[in-house]
Parts: structure tokens; C-alpha cells; sequence
């Protein structure tokens, strides 16, 4: 029988109290509006309109590959005044449609510039960990996998509704404090070539009266309760060439517990979200980045505590760390460069480790009009990855055409694997304003 997770008062009361030792050293450095704030206030427009035109490749009979073509439009509004902003990100993609609101509205923020302390309040995304789009200490915000892996990464990140505080100290010492009020889970898709097998698994074990849509609501009701919030805290700084920061993130794992036996009793009673669950995690997070020998090096480390402390429970993660460790390098040969990261995970109940290793060579040609690209995605203890070739071209300032393939390869029930049968090679053309 599992045991309710509350917020022990110790932790919220240490939260509370580093935010009360620092506050009162940047209230005398607080400066309020003024007459006028309005003077020199601007109104800036910009955005981006492109077409991706996708092939599902068939490699039997190449006619019969599957081909898509969608239009997207972004578009960013942004107010500045002399203490103030205000931004609105908004975007439509064809390929996704909009059935909610983060389907429009990529980012909605205020923020509030004082001396030393910045406040931020809105649905925004921020991003923690110092490594080149792979990280393990980034969990403020869910991740979109509609589209699988996909898109690059912040495009994979999904906004959320927050407040954030940024406490300046010195020069170059920063320490942000951000409250979440709700949970969101990841967002997966539902049907699609790109479903994971953990979503067909739990489809093909509902029950006959239950469809997987009213799960998919049921979850993220359940993610939208008092006891769900999330506090994060993280100080970051610079100190003899070294850029690091310590966090520590009082949260849930974003993947939810559902039991198909509950959710049948629950839809008898008419409540799904009381089926649903989350694990609670504690995430302590140390990150670093340098230069040493012309190599730009970044690094993390997680050490992610559950409520398992006897990993004895199989529906609750056991305690484990995570790390990220890379670097890239320009070669001396015209602009190669070469990046080379792993992301590795060990199980401290169950000794198991897994890694991801992650290299890309770019090189730009013409004077970077022209940007051809090569990544390798592979994990060795599963044996199953992805490569990924690109090169883009600058036709003009404001407009660029990309081409670009992804390939999986790998068992069936590996993460990459899995969508050995969805190679694609896709065409984008986008047009900045």
C-alpha cells in the first residue's frame, strides 16, 4: 500500500528562508516606477513562416512512401518599457493543429526589471544545466514528443505556467527561485507513427469502455491539485574561467502511475484522475562548463531520490544519478567541429547503467551560407540509435532551405528501435520577418 508524499514543513521552510535572507539585501536596491516608465516604450514584432514537406520512407516500394506537407507561422510581440516586458510567442503548425492552448501559445510571460532582482511571472520556459541540448538537471519544463526526438530541443520543450525570481549577487552570482503551480506530463501522442510502446502497451490493456484520449485528460487532471506544485532553486556563478551552478528541484517524475484495474473502477464512479499518480522526486543537481586546450567542456550531475529507499516497490524509480559529460572543438580544418557528449544513468537500487552517446561534426562553407551537419545517436547497452544528416543553405538573410534525413536503427523494443519503420527525409523551407 503506498503512503501519501505531503511537503515536509522542514523543506518548505528552508525554501522560505533562503528566499528571506537574500530578499532583504536586494529590497534597498529596488527600483520602482517611475512617472516615466512609458517613455522610450516600444512595441517589436517578429517571426517566422516556413513549409515542411516529410517522406516516410519505404524502402520496398519507394512510390508508396508516405508524404506530408505543413505550414507553420510564429509570430513574437514584444512591449519594452523601461522597467518592463511583456512577450507574447504564438505559433500554428498545420501538422499538430490546435485542440489547447500551449498548441497556440508557445510562450506568455511578464517580467519586471528592478536592480538586483527580475521578476518573471507567466507561461515561459527556462532551461538549466550547461550541456549542449542534453541535459539532466532541466526539469522545470515538460517535453513534446508528438513528434518523437525529432525537433530540436527547445522546440521539444513545452511552456509552463510559473513564477521565477532572480536574485543577483555581485557581479556575476545569480540565484533563481521558481514556484510551479501545477504539474504537466509530457506530451505524447496518442495514435500517429510516432506512439511510443509504452502508450500501445497501456492501450491494449484498457478496458473495452475506456479510450485512451479520456487517460490522456484523466492524466493531466491529475497533475492540476494542490500537492502537485513544484519548487525549484538554483544558484549559478562564475569563478576563474569556471561556469557552475548547484540546484535542487522539489518535484514528481513527470511519467504518471496508472493502473488499468483503477481506471476501470474509477470510470464506474466517474473519477479517472483518482487513478492517476505521480512519484515524488527530490532532484540535487550540480552543473559546470570551462575551456581547457581549446576544447569548450560542459558537465552534470543528478542525484534523483525518490520515496524507494528500500528499492523494494517496482512502481516507484529507485534513488539514481545522472550525469551528462561532453565537449566540442573546432578542428583546424577549415570549420569542422566536433561534439561529442554522453548522457549516462545508474540505477542505485538495481545496479544498472545505461548511456546515450551523442557526436555531430558541422561544418559551414561560402561564409556560412552553407551548414552541413552529421549526428550519431546511439545507445550501447540496447544497441540501437539514430543518424541524422543535414545541410542547410542561407539562400538570403531571412530565408533558409534545409534538408535533412533521420534513421533509426535497433530492436523492437529499444527507444530508437522501436521506429526502425519511420525513416524519414524532409524538405524545410522558412522565411524570417
Amino acid at each position: 500500500m503506498r503512503t501519501k508524499f505531503s511537503l515536509r514543513p522542514t523543506v518548505l521552510a528552508a525554501l522560505l528562508a533562503a528566499a528571506a535572507l537574500t530578499l532583504p539585501a536586494a529590497a534597498g536596491a529596488l527600483s520602482f516606477f517611475e512617472d516615466d516608465e512609458q517613455a522610450g516604450a516600444a512595441l517589436r514584432h517578429s517571426g517566422a513562416l516556413g513549409l515542411v514537406t516529410r517522406g516516410l520512407l519505404d524502402y520496398q516500394d519507394v512510390p508508396q512512401s508516405r508524404l506530408s506537407a505543413d505550414s507553420y507561422l510564429e509570430t513574437e510581440l514584444r512591449f519594452e518599457a523601461q522597467s518592463s516586458e511583456a512577450v507574447g510567442r504564438l505559433t500554428f503548425d498545420s501538422r499538430t493543429g490546435v485542440s489547447e492552448f500551449r498548441d497556440l501559445v508557445d510562450e506568455a510571460y511578464l517580467r519586471l526589471f528592478y536592480d538586483r532582482v527580475w521578476l518573471q511571472v507567466g507561461y515561459f520556459k527556462t532551461t538549466w544545466g550547461k550541456g549542449d541540448d542534453i541535459h539532466v538537471v532541466d526539469v522545470l519544463n515538460p517535453i513534446d514528443y508528438r513528434d518523437f526526438v525529432n525537433p530540436d530541443y527547445i522546440d521539444r520543450k513545452l511552456a509552463e505556467a510559473m513564477i521565477k525570481l532572480d536574485i543577483y549577487a555581485g557581479r556575476q552570482g545569480r540565484l533563481e527561485l521558481v514556484w510551479v503551480p501545477v504539474l504537466t506530463p509530457d506530451l505524447v501522442p496518442l495514435d500517429g507513427p510516432w506512439v511510443p510502446r509504452e502508450v500501445r502497451a497501456l492501450q491494449a490493456a484498457l478496458e473495452p469502455e475506456l479510450d485512451a484520449a479520456d487517460v490522456y485528460d484523466a492524466v493531466h487532471e491529475a497533475g492540476r491539485r494542490l500537492d502537485r506544485g513544484q519548487l525549484g532553486a538554483r544558484y549559478s556563478g562564475t569563478a576563474r574561467g569556471v561556469d557552475f551552478g548547484a540546484l535542487y528541484y522539489f518535484g514528481f517524475y513527470r511519467e504518471p502511475v496508472i493502473d488499468p484495474a483503477a481506471l476501470t473502477q474509477a470510470d464506474d464512479s466517474g473519477s479517472l484522475a483518482d487513478a492517476v499518480g505521480f512519484n515524488r522526486l527530490h532532484l540535487f543537481g550540480l552543473e559546470a562548463a570551462t575551456v581547457a586546450a581549446g576544447i569548450n567542456l560542459r558537465a552534470e550531475l543528478a542525484y534523483l531520490m525518490s520515496e524507494d529507499f528500500a528499492a523494494d516497490d517496482p512502481d516507484i524509480p529507485n534513488h539514481s544519478l545522472a550525469y551528462v559529460l561532453g565537449g566540442d572543438r573546432n578542428l583546424g580544418l577549415s570549420n569542422l567541429n566536433l561534439n561529442l557528449q554522453t548522457r549516462g544513468e545508474v540505477d542505485l537500487g538495481d545496479p544498472d547503467t545505461h548511456h546515450t552517446l551523442v557526436a555531430t561534426l558541422s561544418h559551414s562553407l561560402r561564409n556560412d551560407r552553407i551548414r552541413p551537419e552529421f549526428s550519431a545517436i546511439h545507445n550501447p547497452e540496447d544497441g540501437d540509435g539514430a543518424l541524422r544528416p543535414t545541410i542547410e543553405f542561407l539562400l538570403r538573410d531571412d530565408a533558409r532551405l534545409r534538408l535533412r534525413g533521420s534513421f533509426f536503427y535497433g530492436d523492437r523494443d529499444t527507444m530508437f528501435g522501436q521506429f526502425r519503420d519511420t525513416d524519414f527525409a524532409e524538405l524545410e523551407f522558412r522565411y524570417a520577418f
